[in-house]
């Protein structure tokens, strides 16, 4: 399945709209790809992949999300040794 599948049967799943998402589901689903341990490369497709699918004039911000996934690559890189 493709990073906007998942992304709208989570948005099902926790009962939230996928498409125009807003920026509190765009961190959410986020904040659920690094709690579930996926690589920092895979949630920075996920992310790009969820917010090219929106409309110009309705994409979640960016800076909560990315913030997230940069402390995130820190801890990654810490824990895999690179």
């Amino acid at each position: 399945r493709n990073q906007r599948d998942l992304f709208e049967a989570w948005c099902t799943r926790e009962g939230r709209v996928a498409k125009p998402c807003t920026t509190a589901t765009y961190v959410e689903y986020v904040a659920e790809l690094i709690e579930s341990g996926k690589s920092p490369n895979s949630i920075s497709v996920a992310m790009s992949a969820i917010r090219t699918w929106m409309p110009d004039d309705k994409k979640p911000g960016t800076q909560e999300a990315r913030g997230m996934l940069n402390e995130y690559k820190k801890e990654w890189a810490r824990r895999v040794g690179v």
